[in-house]
């Protein structure tokens, strides 16, 4: 349940992703958290929940 949660929830930084180019000079930042949204996505995929202090890390935070 909570990867499906956060698969709805990156879908926002998936389709706004390309526009960042032009709204901001740095779309690598938007591409980096999209990115990074994917290790969320795997880890509660595997585990089947997010442990803050494991997560964090992953994000980069």
């Amino acid at each position: 349940m909570c990867s499906r949660l956060l698969w709805i929830s990156s879908l926002r930084l998936i389709f706004t992703c390309p526009l960042m180019k032009i709204i901001t000079h740095w779309p690598q930042a938007q591409l980096g958290l999209t990115m990074n949204w994917g290790a969320l996505y795997s880890w509660a995929a595997v585990k089947g929940s997010l442990d803050p202090a494991i997560v964090l890390p992953l994000l980069g935070l």
